[in-house]
C-alpha cells in the first residue's frame, strides 16, 4: 500500500534518482494507486540536471508494488518498485524519456503523453 511517506524511485531523465511522497493532489484519503497526482521532495539527485535535492516537485504514479488485477484477461501484474515521473503545473513531464514499460490502465486515465514517452505499453 502506498501511502505518505513512501519512498519512489524517479523513471524519467530528469535528474531525480529518488522521491519521497509528502503529500497529494484532490484526494482525502492516503491509499494511493497507479495515475494519483503526488507532491515529492527530492531525496538524492545526479549532479548537474534540472532537478536537485531537498526541491519540492509534483510527480504521477506509474508503477506500483502492488498488483494490478487486469479483470478481463485474469492477469496480475506487478512491478519491482514503486515509480514516478515529474510532472510540472500544467501536468506535462519534466523529463523527456522514461527508463520503464507503463501499464495500458494509464491510457484510460488520459496520461497520453507518458504513454508516447514510454519504452513500451504492457
Amino acid at each position: 500500500m502506498i501511502t505518505k511517506q513512501s519512498v519512489f524511485k524517479i523513471l524519467d531523465n530528469s535528474g531525480g534518482i529518488t522521491g519521497q511522497c509528502i503529500g497529494l493532489y484532490k484526494k482525502k484519503k492516503y491509499n494511493l494507486k497507479l495515475g494519483d497526482h503526488i507532491v515529492v521532495s527530492i531525496k538524492s539527485a545526479k549532479l548537474h540536471k534540472k532537478i536537485k535535492k531537498h526541491e519540492v516537485k509534483s510527480a504521477i504514479i506509474i508503477n506500483t508494488k502492488k498488483y494490478i488485477n487486469r479483470v478481463t484477461e485474469g492477469v496480475h501484474l506487478r512491478f519491482a518498485q514503486n515509480g514516478i515521473v515529474l510532472v510540472n503545473n500544467e501536468q506535462t513531464p519534466i523529463g523527456s524519456r522514461l527508463t520503464t514499460v507503463l501499464p495500458k490502465e494509464l491510457r484510460h486515465l488520459n496520461q497520453m503523453k507518458l504513454i508516447a514517452m514510454a519504452v513500451g505499453v504492457i
